[in-house]
């Protein structure tokens, strides 16, 4: 893999790969901690690994878009309520 220049090249290992910190996180795990990853949970190696790989950003975009889904399903009520029932219609179905 090589582009025009190191400067490139360099990029695109970055954006493949990654940094060289992010790397070196994800061999090491962090041994700094005197817990060992094994040890932890289920929720806290979950919790340890999305703060690590920066994988929030997925329970970020997720609380953006409940509103929407709120405001949408609103919406779908109102329109559900709306529907039109024809009062010659003995079993009171809605059309």
């Amino acid at each position: 893999m090589s582009e025009k220049d190191i400067k490139s090249t360099n990029s695109k290992i970055v954006n493949i790969v990654g940094s060289q910190i992010d790397l070196m996180k994800l061999c090491i795990i962090d041994q700094k901690k005197s817990i060992s990853f094994l040890n932890l949970s289920d929720i806290e190696k979950r919790t340890y690994l999305c703060d690590l790989l920066k994988l929030d950003v997925y329970s970020k975009i997720q609380k953006s878009l409940e509103g929407d889904i709120r405001v949408n399903n609103a919406e779908i009520k109102s329109k559900n309520d709306y529907i039109y029932v024809d009062p010659k219609n003995e079993t009171g179905d809605k059309m």
